[in-house]
């Protein structure tokens, strides 16, 4: 069952990420979560899948099958070096899988002196480009994040969720009606659909 892992040492805020929605993603994105059970419900205007979310601390903790995970999202505190250096745990599982999506969240930068967060941001950059993830700074206390980029913090956390064209989505016809299976009446649909995922043009892995 395809799954999201979201993983980090203990109380780096795991649980409370995928509590949050925000603003900005809420059109796209319907995150209302109890616990590890309840999928996350993703629904934009080309498809529609449910997710299961699956919250560990390391490998070794997974409940999936390790082909299931099609995204992974390393949490670590930005005050916290340990539970920086924790992440190294998953390097391993990252080279054999290679999940499609892979983001490297740098959380609570709120309590960090804007001048630590600078300095410790390239350290941090440079890890996560070593191993193909993406590095997204976040605070513990407000959605937007000031970045040079277009989306930072949780907005760009659930835009990269959302991107991704999940196995088992659903697409949506013309009317934004999902659809479980090809419909002959939308054939001028899926192109236009897919262009603004930019997993379209680089299919997730099977694992």
């Amino acid at each position: 069952m395809v799954k999201l892992v979201i993983a980090g040492k203990g109380a780096v805020g795991k649980r409370t990420l995928v509590s949050r929605t925000p603003k900005e993603a809420r059109e796209g994105i319907d995150c209302h979560m109890s616990g590890t059970d309840s999928p996350l419900r993703i629904d934009n205007k080309y498809f529609t899948a449910d997710v299961n979310v699956e919250i560990v601390e390391e490998p070794a903790n997974l409940q999936a099958e390790k082909s299931d995970c099609e995204g992974l999202l390393l949490l670590f505190d930005a005050k916290d070096a340990a539970t920086f250096e924790f992440l190294e745990k998953w390097i391993p599982f990252i080279e054999d899988v290679d999940p499609a999506v892979l983001l490297c969240v740098a959380n609570k930068s709120d309590t960090v002196s804007k001048g630590d967060l600078e300095a410790a941001t390239e350290k941090w950059q440079d890890w996560s480009l070593e191993h193909g993830l993406e590095l997204v700074i976040c605070s513990a206390l407000k959605d937007a994040v000031e970045s040079s980029r277009d989306a930072e913090g949780l907005a760009r956390i659930f835009e990269a969720i959302s991107s991704h064209t999940w196995t088992g989505l659903a697409m949506k016809g013309k009317h934004g009606a999902a659809n479980g299976h090809d419909d002959e009446s939308s054939d001028e649909e899926p192109a236009e659909a897919a262009a603004p995922a930019p997993a379209a043009s680089n299919p997730p892995h099977a694992g």
